[in-house]
């Protein structure tokens, strides 16, 4: 979208939690603190809907036929092509984390509920955990289910496979058929049935499979990236930590915790300052990216490093 033009949509006291771009690249859809979810078109800066829920808006997506609103106190909505609405579910509970595998909409709790949703209809509902759900990873075969105290396996047909225990597990990611959790100061790494190994490493903010390679971040200026014989190596960073990491177009995306945003190909990267303040979510596309944070969204294009 060459005609797109840099916008800083700010609004007053709006928080916006959760950003996504439509396939098309055309719209964005976005949702917070406003209790508010809206969609606008990117090249005219044109709201095309905007609805209103009672409570702040944790995840907001473009479906195969229209849009799906989750609401932080468990309200699921999903609206047709046209933003009518379609079907509705109260679920009364804190939602923890949203993850979307081939249509299917896996919900997790504060509570340890988890709930998946296909084709509008509830597919799966029951408790895992004593404690909140942390994150969800999905594969052909499986789905993984991270709390602090417990990474569990199921079989795609809600059979359980195993239960490891954690030393208080904050985040995940997979590399090669290998499990990496991260509890406090150490990278652990299981395979469906057992722990292999483990490295001491820094308390960090934010992980991902690049490449062969586990990419981390935290509260310092580099990445650490793990190869799959626990080799690690680092890359210098001109920001002072990492929030959020992100990998798309062969380059990676990098929110900062001292209000900037980064991104680059590891020999060379560019840093803005963040038009929102705090970053809480950005979207990707191959022209452009959505910031979203506590002063509302901004869209940015993304400069060539040819």
């Amino acid at each position: 979208m060459d005609d797109v033009e840099e916008n800083n949509l700010e609004m007053n006291d709006l928080e916006v939690y959760s950003v996504n771009i439509s396939n098309s690249n055309k719209e964005v859809i976005f949702g917070g603190g406003s209790d508010n979810v809206s969609v606008i078109c990117v090249e005219s800066n044109e709201e095309i809907f905007t609805d209103t829920y009672n409570e702040s808006i944790f995840y907001a997506n473009f479906t195969a036929d229209g849009i799906i609103v989750i609401v932080y106190d468990g309200t699921v909505v999903f609206y047709d092509i046209n933003y009518h609405k379609c079907k509705e579910h109260f679920f009364n509970e804190e939602v923890s984390v949203v993850k979307e595998y081939k249509g299917r909409y896996f919900i997790g709790f504060e509570s340890g509920r988890l709930i998946i949703l296909e084709r509008y209809e509830i597919i799966y509902d029951y408790t895992l955990f004593s404690s909140g759900i942390l994150d969800i990873l999905i594969d052909e075969e499986m789905f993984y289910l991270l709390n602090n105290e417990s990474l569990l396996i199921y079989s795609i047909d809600f059979i359980e496979i195993k239960r490891h225990k954690l030393k208080n597990g904050q985040l995940f990611c997979m590399m090669n058929k290998l499990i990496c959790v991260i509890e406090e100061s150490i990278l652990s790494f299981y395979t469906i049935h057992k722990k292999i190994h483990e490295i001491q490493i820094q308390e960090v903010e934010c992980m991902l499979t690049m490449n062969n390679y586990i990419v981390l971040g935290g509260n310092f200026n580099y990445l650490m990236l793990i190869d799959c014989n626990y080799q690690i190596k680092k890359i210098n960073l001109p920001i002072e930590g990492s929030t959020r990491i992100k990998f798309s177009n062969n380059l990676l995306f990098i929110s900062s915790s001292d209000d900037k945003f980064c991104y680059g190909d590891f020999n060379k990267f560019k840093v803005v300052e963040s038009e929102v303040g705090v970053i809480f979510d950005y979207a990707l596309s191959k022209e452009y990216y959505v910031l979203a944070g506590e002063k509302g969204i901004s869209i940015e294009k993304i400069e060539s490093f040819e």
